[in-house]
């Protein structure tokens, strides 16, 4: 469990810096905006930025996600069913998770080296090298994918010794109290 709390705090970190991004590409682009309606000149290539910055704080973000069992699910009738079921259910989305981000991993790491070897560049006035930004979002998808593994692990760790609700708490959907609760109490961590 030592290592998921580390896990967790990593992930925080990755939230973090992927929201200090996401800030940093809306202030460039509220200065590129008025600049071009003040003084008419622009930044350039800002979208470019955006996306580039949107890419990397989601590959971060998504194992916060995780761990804050954020992650959108379809829980309509998953209330209405027993623990084990619901637990069974959590597992399944978990691994066809896990399946689906390793193939996005797969590839991504193949078209990075690709972008790597060829020294690929964007197309726009700045000419930025593609392989640093899909290296810190591929980062943030194969970290996901440690995060998603050991929390299998873990949960499964905590099924086999009969603990369900512990194992619920670590990949099952929050309960509706859970909600209320986080909504209503605000924690500066």
């Amino acid at each position: 469990m030592q290592f998921l709390e580390q896990l967790k705090r990593i992930s925080r970190i990755g939230a973090w810096f992927g929201g200090g991004l996401i800030l940093l590409s809306s202030l460039i682009t509220f200065v590129d905006v008025l600049l071009r309606e003040t003084a008419t000149i622009s930044i350039g290539s800002t979208d470019e930025m955006s996306g580039f910055a949107l890419a990397m704080s989601t590959g971060w973000a998504m194992s916060w996600c995780l761990f804050e069992r954020g992650h959108i699910r379809i829980d309509t009738v998953y209330t209405f069913f027993p623990p084990r079921l619901q637990l069974v259910l959590d597992f399944v989305g978990l691994l066809l998770l896990l399946i689906f981000f390793s193939f996005v991993a797969w590839y991504s790491g193949l078209k990075m080296v690709e972008a790597f070897q060829a020294d690929a560049r964007t197309v726009s006035k700045l000419s930025l090298p593609i392989f640093f930004p899909v290296a810190v979002w591929l980062s943030g998808i194969v970290f996901f994918l440690i995060c998603m593994v050991a929390t299998l692990l873990s949960a499964a760790r905590c099924a086999l010794i009969g603990d369900i609700a512990k194992a619920h708490k670590i990949t099952g959907v929050k309960e509706i109290l859970e909600e209320i609760e986080e909504e209503s109490v605000v924690e500066f961590q």
